[in-house]
């Protein structure tokens, strides 16, 4: 006991401990698992999925609410069933209809959600050649893309860029969803209108191509994201003029825009 360290006494609770999985997350994780796996045709495990959860693309707070989601804990629709004074909460505000993860996420009409997921699935298909369907296993597994195998180079950068761009609109989009729900619910016409979601959209994803490219600076030391790394992650997505791209990483303003928003 005298040589027992702080860190081997957790492993060793954890390891006896016996308490189970709940029955919905265990659930949740096997729906993503199976959508990623058909998505890479690369065959990930539920620790593989729990682990990817800490990727060092993802930020902290989208990692966060990707947990919540997996374990079904955020406060919407079956939340407020059983509180007195807040069944209505139970309806998603635009559709009428019980408020899950996946309605929030996939079937929701609020122009918002569509807007984003169209802008998604267009801007996902530009960078990867391909249709990605944004089913619920896929939006909230993207942290895991490249966890099984060994990609090639440039898979890997089509992988990233994946997992950054699905995380990033889908914590938008839950965002937006707080702000329609909470802040405006009692009046529609503030609602967000797809014009003004096109906007956050884009500056979203600006915001995160800035501060890739600020973590290139060898001042973070190991910490620092490879240039390559992150010219080969966007290579295909920004709206750079021919006699400009070699000189890209230090250009300013709006680099991410060149979908037909029509």
């Amino acid at each position: 006991m005298t040589a027992i360290t702080q860190r081997l006494a957790y492993r060793g609770i954890m390891a006896r401990k016996t308490d189970g999985e709940r029955l919905a997350t265990a659930r949740m994780a096997d729906r993503i698992v199976t959508a990623v796996t058909d998505l890479t045709r690369k065959r990930i495990t539920r620790a593989m999925l729990w682990k990817s959860l800490r990727h060092r693309d993802v930020a902290r707070k989208i990692s966060e609410f990707l947990w919540r989601c997996l374990h079904d804990s955020l406060k919407i629709g079956p939340y407020w069933k059983h509180i007195k004074g807040s069944e209505a909460r139970v309806m998603c505000t635009v559709c009428g209809t019980d408020e899950t993860i996946e309605h929030m996420l996939v079937d929701c009409e609020a122009d918002a959600t569509k807007e984003i997921r169209r802008l998604l699935a267009k801007i996902l298909r530009k960078r990867s050649g391909k249709r990605t369907d944004l089913s619920l296993g896929v939006l909230l597994g993207a942290t895991a893309y490249s966890q099984a195998g060994s990609p090639s180079k440039d898979t890997a950068a089509v992988e990233r860029f994946l997992r950054i761009a699905i995380t990033e609109s889908v914590y938008l989009i839950w965002k937006l969803r707080c702000e329609r729900t909470i802040e405006f619910e009692g009046d529609p016409e503030r609602w967000h209108s797809a014009k003004e979601t096109r906007q956050k959209w884009y500056a979203c994803l600006n915001r995160r191509l800035g501060l890739e490219r600020a973590l290139t600076n060898k001042r973070f030391g190991e910490k620092a994201v490879s240039r390559q790394l992150v010219e080969a992650t966007w290579s295909g997505v920004l709206n750079i003029p021919v006699q400009q791209q070699e000189h890209w990483m230090r250009l300013k303003g709006v680099l991410v825009g060149i979908l037909d928003d029509g």
